[in-house]
C-alpha cells in the first residue's frame, strides 16, 4: 500500500491543542478505510480501526478471526495512545467532501478531530486500548497474489455455503482444499513451500468468511504477491505484504490424522494418475511401506470410513473458528 508522506497542518485559533497534528491525502486516506472496512467484514461489533504509533505511524484492524497491522510511509510524530475511529462514519464523511484534497487530522487527549472543506468531524476517545504490532515469521513460501485469489474462488466455486477451508502442503506445493460433506475440490498452485525445522508441513485450517475479506481487501489495492509463514506457538497464519502485516487463526490437525490424511492424498494421485498403480514416488511421499513398486492399490471399506472420519474431524474443527 502507498501511503503519501505527510504536510504541515492548518491550525485554527482557539482550537484543541493536539498531542499530535498531520495532514493526510483524502484519497488515499478514503481508500486506507475502504481496505479496513472489507478485512472488518459485516459484523457491527468489528466495525472500527485503531491508530497508534509504533516505530511509525500504523493502523490495526480486525474481523475476531483476522488482525491486519498496516504502517504509513513518511515522517509522522509520535504519540502515546491509541486511536479508535469508525469506519462508516468516517467514510461518509470522506466521501461528501469535495473541495479539499487533504484532511487535516488532529489527536488530542480525549477526542480526535478530521478537518476538511472546513468541515469537522470530531470523534470522543473512551479507555486507551495498547495494539501489539504483529511481527511476521519466517516465510514458508511466496505467492502470487492472482494465483492465491484463484486458489480461493476455485476450491470454493461449488460450495457457496462454506465455511472453511484448508491451505496445505501438497507434494510439496502451496495449495488449498476445500471439503463439503461429499465434495472434495484442491487447487494446487504448483508454487514451491518449504517445510518447518521439525519436518512437519504446512496443514492450516482457517475460516473462510476471512479469508475472503482479506483477499477482498487486497484486490483494492496494489497487491502483487503474498509472502505466507505460521506461528505454531500462537496457531496462527501470517500473510505479508507491501507494508501490511495479517495473521489469522488456524487449527492444525493431529499428528496420527495428519499421517494418515497425507497418505490419502497421495493414493489420490496414484489412482488418478497412475491408474492405481504404486511408484516409488509415492512410497517416498506417503511413507506407506506396505506396498512395493508396480503393486496396485487396494482400497477398503474401512480406508474410505478414516478418510470420511477425518473430514468430519476437520469441518468440527473449523466451525470452532467461525
Amino acid at each position: 500500500m502507498s501511503w503519501p508522506s505527510p504536510t504541515p497542518v492548518v491550525r485554527s485559533s482557539g482550537a484543541m491543542l493536539p498531542l499530535a497534528a498531520f495532514s493526510i491525502e483524502k484519497e488515499r486516506l478514503l481508500k486506507i478505510v475502504s481496505y479496513c472496512e472489507m478485512i472488518a467484514g459485516s459484523e457491527k461489533k468489528y466495525g472500527f480501526f485503531w491508530l497508534f504509533h509504533h516505530q511509525g505511524l500504523r493502523i490495526f484492524v480486525t474481523d475476531g478471526s483476522l488482525r491486519t497491522v498496516f504502517q504509513a510511509k513518511g515522517e509522522y510524530p509520535a504519540f502515546e495512545r491509541a486511536y479508535q475511529f469508525p469506519i462508516r462514519p468516517l467514510k461518509l464523511f470522506l466521501q461528501e467532501r469535495s473541495v479539499d484534497t487533504h484532511v487535516n487530522v488532529l489527536l488530542g487527549e480525549e477526542s480526535a478531530i478530521f478537518r476538511c472543506d472546513n468541515e469537522v468531524l470530531s470523534l470522543r476517545q473512551g479507555q486507551d486500548r495498547r495494539i501489539e504490532d504483529l511481527s511476521f515469521p519466517d516465510s514458508l513460501c511466496t505467492v502470487p497474489f492472482k494465483a492465491f485469489m484463484n486458489g480461493i474462488d476455485f476450491a470454493t466455486i461449488s460450495l457457496p455455503m462454506l465455511d472453511r477451508v484448508f491451505l496445505v502442503d501438497y507434494d510439496g506445493q502451496f495449495a488449498v482444499v476445500s471439503v463439503e460433506q461429499d465434495s472434495f475440490a484442491l487447487f494446487n498452485s504448483e508454487i514451491p513451500i518449504r517445510r518447518f525445522e521439525d519436518g512437519s508441513f504446512l496443514k492450516a485450517q482457517i475460516p473462510y468468511a476471512s479469508i475472503r475479506h482479506f483477499v477482498k481487501a487486497c484486490s483494492l489495492i496494489d497487491v502483487n504477491e503474498l509472502k505466507i509463514g505460521v506461528s505454531l506457538e500462537s496457531e496462527e497464519i501470517y500473510f505479508q505484504t507491501a507494508g501490511a502485516v495479517t495473521a489469522l487463526c488456524m487449527k492444525a490437525l493431529d499428528e496420527r490424522d495428519e499421517t494418515d490424511l497425507f497418505r490419502l492424498f497421495q493414493q489420490r494421485h496414484i489412482l488418478a494418475h497412475c491408474e492405481g498403480v504404486v511408484d516409488q514416488d509415492y512410497i517416498d511421499k506417503s511413507r506407506d511401506t506396505t506396498y512395493d513398486v508396480g503393486q496396485r492399490l487396494v482400497i477398503q471399506e474401512g480406508v474410505v470410513n478414516r478418510l470420511a472420519e477425518i473430514v468430519v474431524k476437520l469441518i468440527e474443527e473449523l466451525k470452532k473458528l467461525v
